[in-house]
């Protein structure tokens, strides 16, 4: 009997542990950040893929600039270094870390993370066409950047 409690608390404090929203070593997902957090410029590298001919460049200099156009509408813009260039304008209405774009022909999906007065933002953008009943990737790029602080 104990050792079945002992077990279930186990996996209790597991489960609870698991799902506490860290990122990397020193950075926590930004979950209570308001908007105005998420607007700025970031830069850092990521890992593109070019689908057309099946071309992966790694640490590629990435920026995006994140603009709040009105009430809670946010514009995002990603230039990749000489491969792609691409915006996307959508609406949050919550504090979550987590921000996400879907759409018929690209996607966005954004994480904040904070440490201190530090600010990273690890996304992920797809450009895509359909052919016939499958997905074709043209482009993505992976990466992981960081809030540029005004001097």
């Amino acid at each position: 009997m104990f050792k079945n409690i002992t077990i279930v608390i186990l996996l209790l404090c597991i489960i609870v542990l698991s799902g506490c929203k860290k990122d990397e070593p020193g950075w926590q997902y930004c979950s209570d950040c308001e908007l105005s957090t998420w607007t700025g410029l970031y830069e850092g590298e990521g890992d593109y893929y070019n689908g057309s001919n099946d071309e992966t460049s790694p640490n590629v200099l990435t920026s995006i600039q994140i603009e709040n156009v009105s009430g809670n509408v946010l514009k995002t813009t990603i230039v990749v270094d000489d491969k792609i260039s691409t915006s996307f304008t959508s609406t949050k209405n919550d504090t979550k870390y987590y921000y996400n774009v879907p759409g018929s022909n690209k996607s966005l999906n954004l994480n904040l993370s904070t440490k201190g007065e530090e600010y990273k933002l690890s996304g992920t953008v797809k450009i895509f066409h359909y052919q016939k009943d499958t997905l074709v990737t043209d482009h993505s790029i992976s990466f992981d950047a960081f809030k540029v602080l005004p001097i």
